[in-house]
């Protein structure tokens, strides 16, 4: 069996699957297993995974995507590209645990065969920066730490996870505080596309930025991370509700996108096309909160419920469907 299909293994046996992406919590196993297996090789697995992040870069710098991007960005690398490194490192990492002349690998190795968890995330770093980073087991290892301050050490270990910076991001609203302040996009709850509200609650417009001239309104659709728990949380008598304390009872809830922009969305031609695409609904578009509320009434929840029921699961299938296409869909824009 492969290093990967041991560490999701793993994973399979302690996390549910609409959680993944989101730091494990450590039961007395995994901290058994870090004391044993990987604190007291820390420093050699810092060591070891260095060399495979000089590799990684190596290759990365070389993306011409990346590139185009940086182009675009006006940054140089590795500013902003978290997720490529992580996931280059992480790939690296369970190709090189078979090599025996990288002792610190070796451990955390050993440490997966002994039912360690090794897994990648996505949370929030020091409360201001979405971060990657590789949970093992009650410690966190951050292979992309240069990529907000290019002058910061690129791999960092953190022994106890709950003395880390990175924590995972648990509600609507901070993600939404993070995506205004870090990605300096300006944020919205989602009352336009009320069919798509309970799963997209969050809109935000980005301002212009090298060659593209516009402001663009588009749905942030990273919260997925946030669906599990999402769906299972009650609110005002019905499920999804996350998404509906960030609606309509949050600092963000008053916020209303500008007349300029909504005047464009109720034109735009990018919006018929998903209509045409998904006829039913799905896609209408409102600037009337109430519709939204009538939507998130019809996920009761009934006193007792000891599971969610499966219209609700089948409804966030559906839309969580389209959110590779929705992550970079244009709504609705206006020259600046």
């Amino acid at each position: 069996m492969s290093m990967e299909r041991a560490a999701k293994r793993n994973l399979d046996s302690t996390q549910q699957l609409l959680e993944r992406g989101r730091i494990a919590s450590p039961n007395e196993l995994q901290r058994q297993l870090t004391e044993t297996w990987i604190l007291p090789y820390q420093e050699l697995i810092i060591e070891d995974v260095g060399v495979l992040r000089k590799e990684a870069d190596k290759s990365l710098e070389k993306d011409s995507e990346i590139r185009q991007q940086l182009r675009s960005w006006d940054k140089k690398y590795p500013e902003g590209f978290c997720r490529e490194i992580n996931a280059a490192v992480y790939d690296r990492m369970m190709g090189a645990m078979l090599d025996r002349s990288l002792p610190g690998l070796q451990a955390v190795k050993n440490f997966i065969r002994e039912g360690g968890i090794v897994q990648k995330f996505w949370g929030i770093d020091k409360g201001r920066y979405f971060q990657n980073a590789i949970q093992i087991g009650n410690s966190i290892l951050d292979v992309a730490n240069d990529t907000v301050d290019p002058s910061k050490p690129p791999v960092v270990f953190y022994p106890n996870m709950g003395e880390a910076p990175l924590k995972n991001i648990e509600t609507i609203a901070e993600f939404a505080d993070v995506v205004e302040s870090y990605w300096d996009r300006e944020v919205y709850p989602n009352i336009y596309f009320p069919h798509l509200a309970p799963v997209f609650p969050v809109l935000s417009i980005m301002a212009p930025r090298g060659p593209v001239k516009d402001e663009i309104l588009g749905f942030e659709t990273d919260n997925l991370i946030l669906a599990f728990n999402n769906i299972g949380t009650v609110r005002d008598g019905h499920l999804f509700g996350l998404s509906s304390d960030f609606i309509f009872h949050s600092t963000y809830s008053d916020k209303r996108i500008p007349d300029a922009m909504l005047a464009n969305l109720f034109e735009s031609e990018n919006v018929r096309k998903l209509q045409r695409r998904r006829p039913g609904g799905l896609f209408e578009v409102t600037d009337d909160p109430e519709k939204a509320r009538e939507v998130f009434a019809s996920y009761h929840y009934y006193p007792g419920m000891t599971e969610i029921p499966k219209s609700c699961t089948d409804d966030f299938v559906e839309q969580a469907r389209f959110a590779r296409g929705l992550e970079r869909a244009i709504l609705a824009k206006v020259r600046k």
